[in-house]
């Protein structure tokens, strides 16, 4: 599963039914209920990411453009996650 497919399913999980589970249920439950809550905030915070990213894209390319010719060297460090 790749992670734009992992991140719409455990986006999914946040509206979990608001029943009161016990025991492994529960654990459950409450899982899957973060991991829709953390895949929301990650969400919300890769349009800004992005935009820094490019912004600091710009400034390399302005100020040290020969920087981005040293191999491995990047003003992106990780994969997208959406």
């Amino acid at each position: 599963m790749g992670n734009a497919e992992l991140f719409r399913t455990c986006a999914q999980f946040a509206d979990a039914s608001s029943r009161e589970e016990f025991g492994k249920e529960a654990v459950l439950q409450a899982t899957r209920i973060t991991l829709g809550l953390l895949v929301s905030r990650i969400g919300q915070l890769t349009e800004p990411i992005r935009d820094l990213e490019d912004r600091m894209a710009r400034l390399v390319e302005h100020r040290a453009p020969r920087l981005l010719e040293v191999v491995g060297a990047s003003v992106r460090t990780r994969p997208s996650p959406c």
